[in-house]
């Protein structure tokens, strides 16, 4: 049985060359303790190959034709402060079906380190993701559906579509850094019928890295949905503190604001400004006073809408 362990990535055809010798003995002149000096010395040069072209007993090639793993296509969202991932796994052959064991996402903690060195040790390029310990091996989780379930078969160019969500905390630790980046690296485990010997093959693939976007201070709005013209509603702002203490924190309405920068037409212009008329905030000033790190203040503002729309 002849197994090959590695080929190059993108391999479609592998041409195999076997050749078989019968085994060795070695001539009365090396038994005899005379080693090959004395036998290239006291023998002719034409009867020594001679005798070896009598070892040789076959030799046979075949070209195979390589299986090639399925295509994996990464797509990164982030909802609502959820990080999800979305892998697409393509049976990119024509011809096989192939079954899927089970798909995952891992940190990849090999990224930042360099080759073994010739003396066996390993170098530390970069510690980001290797600064805090948020980020453990299984907090990419499968989100169950009806079509992600495992093992599955996919036939000829069929798909499938699998989604994760990473189970980061929402509070990080106090030495995680605002903005973690995390390589990350795929495992799929499949196999096809052709392969009866093995029980099923594990591809590894690099995914772009996932940043997580951790900021210190964070202000939210809540407002209940829909509100009525020419009628009083409220919007609940939460403050989110975990940067420093403050001696004052204030709160102020500046609509003006939204389009400061912005290059709009003159019909974008005009309708943005429409929006922001059409809102008046009854306590533009709000002070929220004293702010310490890893507190939350909230606090309610009335608003009016004069129109709708």
């Amino acid at each position: 049985t002849l197994s090959i362990n590695k080929l190059p990535p993108g391999t479609v055809k592998a041409k195999i060359v076997v050749t078989v010798w019968k085994r060795d003995t070695e001539p009365p002149e090396l038994q005899e303790g005379g080693g090959y000096l004395s036998l290239l010395q006291t023998r002719a040069p034409a009867h020594v190959f001679r005798q070896e072209q009598g070892a040789f007993k076959a030799q046979v090639s075949t070209l195979l034709t390589v299986l090639p793993p399925p295509v994996v296509r990464c797509r990164q969202l982030t909802v609502s402060g959820k990080y999800l991932t979305v892998l697409k796994v393509l049976n990119g052959w024509s011809q096989e079906e192939i079954s899927l064991w089970d798909v995952q996402i891992l940190p990849n903690f090999n990224a930042s380190y360099l080759p073994v060195m010739p003396d066996g040790s390993v170098l530390l390029v970069d510690d980001v993701c290797h600064h805090s310990g948020e980020v453990p091996v299984g907090a990419f989780c499968r989100v169950a559906g009806a079509g992600s379930a495992c093992p599955c078969a996919l036939s000829a160019l069929e798909e499938h579509n699998f989604l994760f969500q990473l189970q980061a905390p929402e509070r990080p630790p106090e030495d995680a850094k605002e903005g973690l980046e995390v390589p990350l690296v795929a495992v799929i485990q499949w196999s096809t019928p052709k392969l009866p010997f093995t029980s099923s093959i594990y591809t590894h693939y690099r995914l772009p890295s996932i940043r997580l976007e951790r900021p210190r201070f964070v202000m939210t709005a809540a407002c209940e949905s829909p509100v009525r013209a020419r009628q009083r509603f409220t919007v609940t702002y939460t403050l989110l503190n975990d940067l420093q203490d403050f001696l004052a924190v204030r709160l102020v309405w500046t609509p003006e604001t939204a389009t400061a920068g912005k290059k709009l037409s003159r019909e974008e212009r005009r309708a943005t400004q429409a929006a922001l008329d059409a809102i008046v905030c009854h306590t533009p000033l709000n002070n929220l006073g004293y702010s310490r790190k890893g507190s939350a203040l909230t606090i309610r503002v009335a608003f009016q809408a004069l129109r709708a729309g």
